[in-house]
């Protein structure tokens, strides 16, 4: 989930065009903003298509589930690890709500926002893996981990991610790992982190639904943590299947 401007919103509605003409020119200037921000991913997923037309059926579009909002390059990393065994703590819900409780055994969302958590709540009360609170205000959802603080993964993902990253560090064994999303945006989080002894490692990239790039991260201090150790090499997102059996390039061969 990406963090919401709320004054960006109140500042553009303020200054919605009354006129018809106001209105197209607005509506002309937002799809030229659109282009530029889409050129970038357009040339790409041209390029691809033109290259592999003649097998187009072999590029990996995924199987079309609900998507964790991580970066690309993060998500393909954590489908190469065995997630099965793994009980996630969460701040901040979505679509990585679903999409953890598919691959873990246990999910604890924690969401402050009571319209997104109905609208999260709506899609998930069937999913038995999956428990998910409502808390709003600071002190109760920067210390809500209380009681959870035995997850194997700790998502930061909500609001106040220094607070909660302050409260996760005062909290949880050095064998749980932590992931920050937007860490581009949180260097002081990034920080606090690391002075205590965590290593990090950046997926930057592009990502579901956003035009822009940024940053997933993860820190760790236990080498022996499943999301360390891949279990094949990842499938890349829009990428094209390697059938094992061909070549990879002219005169190379998979050994």
């Amino acid at each position: 989930m990406i963090m919401k401007n709320d004054s960006a919103l109140r500042f553009t509605k303020k200054r919605e065009p009354q006129t018809s003409f106001g209105k197209l020119r607005a509506r002309i200037r937002f799809i030229n903003k659109s282009l530029r921000l889409n050129i970038r991913t357009i040339l790409a997923c041209e390029g691809l298509i033109d290259d592999y037309k003649h097998e187009i059926n072999s590029i990996n579009i995924g199987d079309r589930s609900p998507i964790g909002w991580f970066t690309y390059p993060f998500l393909e990393h954590l489908l190469s690890c065995d997630l099965s065994q793994l009980r996630v703590f969460e701040w901040g819900g979505g679509n990585s709500s679903l999409w953890w409780s598919q691959k873990c055994r246990e999910v604890v969302t924690v969401e402050n926002e009571s319209y997104w958590f109905s609208f999260i709540k709506n899609k998930t009360e069937k999913i038995k893996n999956l428990h998910l609170m409502l808390v709003q205000d600071h002190d109760s959802y920067v210390n809500s981990l209380a009681g959870f603080n035995r997850s194997d993964v700790v998502v930061i993902d909500g609001h106040w991610r220094y607070d909660c990253a302050k409260s996760a560090l005062a909290k949880i064994p050095p064998t749980t790992l932590i992931i920050l999303d937007n860490s581009d945006w949180c260097p002081d989080t990034c920080s606090i982190i690391q002075e205590q002894g965590y290593a990090r490692i950046d997926f930057p990239g592009f990502g579901p639904a956003n035009q822009f790039t940024w940053c997933t991260s993860i820190f760790f201090r236990s080498l022996e943590h499943p999301l360390l150790r891949p279990l094949r090499s990842p499938s890349s997102l829009g990428g094209v299947e390697f059938d094992q059996s061909g070549y990879m390039f002219e005169g190379e061969h998979e050994k």
